[in-house]
């Protein structure tokens, strides 16, 4: 009998059991699921069509994506200019800027992107394949935080309360308005919730199951990371951070805080 079977089912039970020890069960990773698929249709609307420098940008004309995101890097590395200023913080240029190396480095060896260029068509032998291609990866990588938006709010609900509660809040989060509209764009907006939606679940987390310092260090990350993607996040994150600092004793040892929040949760995750 193959070996094969056995070592799947055994990778299965690692992960099963990793995502329980995290507190995600199916449910959540459904919704996740789910919001991703919904979100990707309709997120390929109005990419550059390139046929000039007017229209190398999408419908989105604050969207960080494609020509906007190269000429980032290039002011920034190749040729800095003394007025250079973008508008936001670099962190979510740098995760594209990695996200777009391999396919600029493809294009390069295949004679795609010959001789970068400051002006139309900036070197590419097919802008409008090539603007419209790094577009959509973009704006892919807005779908897979809005996806996660949905999930942190799951394991939010489902802390401070139960399964259903969280069922109800994930999808009361998927079908908002605007996460309708900014999860199919390459504004800042989803991403910069994405990193405060995380540091939201490690501050519950500390709230309801005490204050640790891999929570703390979790908690600081994600903040730091909202801010570095927009810096207006600091609005929302500097009254809860405050609060923590308020409410919550640091833990001495190897042993947890005593929790603010336990207290209010029937169901408090494993």
């Amino acid at each position: 009998m193959s070996p094969v079977p056995g070592r799947l089912a055994g990778i299965r039970a690692r992960i099963a059991d990793y995502g329980q020890r995290l507190g995600v069960d199916r449910s959540c990773v459904v919704l996740g699921g789910i919001a991703v698929v919904l979100f990707f249709i309709g997120s390929t609307w109005g990419i550059p069509f390139a046929t000039s420098e007017i229209t190398d940008h999408g419908w989105d004309v604050d969207g960080v994506a494609g020509m906007n995101v190269l000429a980032e890097f290039h002011n920034l590395l190749i040729r800095p200019k003394p007025d250079w200023y973008t508008a936001y913080p670099l962190f979510h240029y740098l995760v594209l800027g990695a996200l777009y190396a391999p396919y600029l480095g493809y294009l390069k060896l295949s004679g795609g992107f010959p001789a970068p260029s400051e002006d139309y068509p900036y070197g590419f032998e097919d802008p409008i394949t090539a603007l419209a291609i790094l577009t959509i990866m973009a704006r892919a990588v807005t779908v897979l935080m809005a996806g996660g938006v949905v999930m942190a709010a799951y394991l939010i609900a489902k802390t401070l309360w139960d399964r259903a509660a969280a069922t109800w809040g994930a999808l009361v989060v998927l079908l908002a308005g605007s996460m309708v509209f900014y999860a199919r764009t390459s504004n800042l907006d989803v991403p910069a919730l994405f990193w405060t939606a995380l540091g939201s679940l490690v501050a519950i987390r500390i709230l309801t199951l005490g204050l640790t310092r891999r929570r703390a260090i979790l908690l600081g990350v994600a903040a730091a990371l909202a801010v570095a993607t927009k810096d207006q996040t600091y609005g929302a994150l500097v009254p809860g951070l405050a609060f923590l600092a308020l409410t919550v004793s640091w833990p001495t040892g190897r042993a947890e805080s005593q929790p603010v929040l336990s207290r209010i949760t029937s169901h408090p995750p494993s």
